[in-house]
């Protein structure tokens, strides 16, 4: 008897678990059919309205899962070569804004400070007393207020292809002041070279 009734019951509740997984899963195809189509709208009109730009690749992620990537327009117009999920792109400063967010990180777990002054991850660096250097805080790096200039240390990385790390710190020697001064706005490419350092020396991470 018990057996017949543990069979009925799977037999009850199977059907009724279908019931609601079925709209569940139909529910968020239906979403992202619908997510797919506005994406594609929207992206396709911005271009439409911004001449200018040739093409772009949105990728959009969720829960650590791609779930729209997509090229739009071109990538070359003179040789009507499409743009693809694919495409290379030189993202150039971009990167920028990737390493103030892991500072930001860094700095909330107590791992390397914005509010410290760079001479404590640089302790062997002779720098040159005119770059006050042990008033150059890690936030100045990254807001461009470090007052030190663009020099061989954003060549070598920009430009050259050869920017190993031993290299760049030798090279930390001989920064020299910007026109600014510390605490004042120039945009520079070394702020976040210089971070990239304190990465490898104090944390090994290239």
């Amino acid at each position: 008897m018990n057996h017949l009734t543990t069979d009925r019951w799977a037999f009850i509740t199977l059907p009724m678990l279908l019931l609601f997984l079925i709209p569940s899963v139909y529910g968020q195809q239906a979403i992202q059919n619908t997510f797919t189509k506005d994406a594609d709208m929207y992206i396709t009109k911005a271009l439409e309205d911004l001449p200018t730009i040739p093409g772009a690749i949105v990728t959009v992620v969720k829960d650590g899962k791609t779930i729209y990537a997509k090229g739009f327009g071109y990538a070359n117009r003179q040789k009507k070569e499409k743009m693809h999920a694919g495409t290379s792109f030189y993202i150039a400063s971009c990167t920028k804004s990737f390493t103030a967010l892991l500072a930001s990180i860094y700095d909330s777990r107590n791992i390397i400070k914005l509010d410290a002054p760079i001479t404590k991850y640089f302790p062997n660096v002779n720098f040159k007393p005119e770059l006050n250097a042990d008033q150059v805080k890690v936030r100045d790096l990254l807001t461009h207020t470090s007052g030190i200039e663009n020099g061989g240390i954003s060549f070598r990385v920009a430009y050259s292809g050869d920017h190993h790390h031993e290299k760049l710190m030798q090279l930390m020697d001989h920064c020299k002041p910007n026109k600014a001064g510390h605490g004042k706005f120039q945009y520079t490419n070394t702020g976040y070279n210089i971070y990239a350092l304190i990465l490898q020396e104090h944390l090994g991470k290239s």
